[in-house]
């Protein structure tokens, strides 16, 4: 793979890959050197053998998917606080949506830490990335019946515990935004 082609690539599919990443580790830097491993094992894989560039993307997220996989299962995560850079005050009643919407979107997110690192990624293709169920299945390895099943078993559980923790009047706008 020559050096055009590569940066090519890395301009395409680095970005989504990375917020990719950066949603299973919840660490910026570890999800830069993730990214950065990814692209590593890519340059590698490309001297050995021929890439088929028409599933390229799949290729990477499946990399960049592995490498993430193992990291957490290692431990090996380096943790920060991230800094919100859109915070800010609007006054008025946007200011207190604002805050609802933040304290759904956290308890969402504390949810979502309580599932598997396997049954959290592939949430996060769906849903952050708006993958098609075909592409998740290409990238985790699973059929298509099993990850539209994991994924609805997720958005179920999800349901049913923001119900029990009080978000019953925001949770159909949260599941209706979630299921399109």
């Amino acid at each position: 793979m020559d050096d055009r082609k590569l940066s090519e690539i890395y301009s395409l599919y680095s970005k989504g890959i990375y917020w990719y990443i950066y949603r299973m580790v919840k660490s910026r830097e570890t999800a830069e050197d993730i990214l950065h491993d990814s692209f590593v094992k890519l340059i590698n894989f490309s001297l050995r053998n021929d890439i088929d560039h028409d599933h390229i993307k799949g290729f990477l997220y499946t990399i960049a998917h592995n490498t993430a996989l193992t990291a957490l299962k290692r431990g090996s995560l380096i943790r920060f606080s991230p800094i919100d850079d859109n915070a800010r005050d609007s006054g008025g009643d946007d200011f207190t949506k604002k805050i609802e919407m933040d304290e759904l979107n956290a308890r969402i997110n504390e949810l979502l830490d309580e599932v598997d690192a396997k049954g959290r990624s592939l949430f996060i293709m769906k849903k952050e990335l708006n993958l098609t169920y075909d592409e998740i299945s290409e990238i985790s390895g699973m059929p298509e019946r099993t990850v539209r099943r994991r994924i609805k078993n997720i958005l179920t559980d999800l349901g049913k515990k923001l119900t029990d923790l009080g978000f019953i009047d925001k949770l159909m706008i949260i599941l209706t935004f979630l299921l399109n």
